[in-house]
């Protein structure tokens, strides 16, 4: 998809810090921060300031409270534009660190990526749960506890729940997570044990529910 560059003056320019493992995100990435007219710097370069912007790029085996805070920690105190592999899979899971300003699915057009950064790079902050400003809302109540932590999962019980809850068979995660059927397996009874549930539909259901979410149909059929 071609876009046309935005006009930027010399006293705009921002510096940015690209954290990914995808050559090809990489270059999508490189080409959208120099549209922008900002400047594309290592954390060798430069030590990240308040008013630079992190662009970090994590994976599936990465969306754990744990996983994520030690990741974000290397780019404190930047502001961060975190690209995730799906946004369920952050509702279901994260509390969002206070340094992530905008969050967006990794597979996003580059129009998308780029309207985004252009309105981050002005000082504001996007997030999916916020106000018609465009500003984080302020709710009625504290956001509810992770899953991680109100149950005690593992990491690696975090990563299978995720998959179950967003519908796949135990077969599914074996071949995603490569690991052993059996030792899914063995991971599923030990999440049911945790969270007091019969079967892998009322691990799924259990968890969208607490997070005000919907089971995937399939699960429900």
């Amino acid at each position: 998809m071609t876009t046309s560059p935005i006009s930027i003056g010399e006293a705009s320019k921002i510096d940015v810090i690209l954290s990914t493992t995808n050559t090809f995100e990489e270059i999508g990435l490189k080409s959208v921060v120099t549209q922008l007219g900002w400047r594309n710097v290592t954390q060798s370069d430069r030590v990240p300031r308040e008013d630079t912007i992190a662009i970090v790029s994590v994976t599936s085996q990465q969306m754990t409270n744990s996983a994520l805070a030690a990741i974000l920690s290397r780019f404190a105190p930047a502001r961060v534009v975190l690209l995730v592999p799906s946004m369920a899979n952050f509702f279901l899971f994260l509390k969002c660190p206070k340094s992530v300003v905008s969050i967006l699915q990794r597979d996003a057009d580059m129009d998308h990526l780029r309207t985004t950064l252009d309105f981050i790079g002005m000082g504001h902050t996007l997030l999916p749960w916020g106000n018609s400003d465009c500003q984080p809302c302020v709710s009625q109540s504290e956001p509810p506890d992770s899953v991680q932590e109100e149950w005690h999962l593992t990491d690696r019980e975090v990563e299978i729940s995720r998959e179950i809850a967003v519908g796949r068979s135990n077969k599914e995660i074996a071949r995603e997570l490569g690991i052993a059927a059996n030792t899914v397996d063995v991971h599923v009874s030990a999440i049911r044990r945790k969270l007091g549930v019969h079967n892998r539909t009322q691990i799924a259901v259990k968890i969208v529910e607490k997070m005000g979410q919907t089971p995937p149909s399939q699960l429900l059929a």
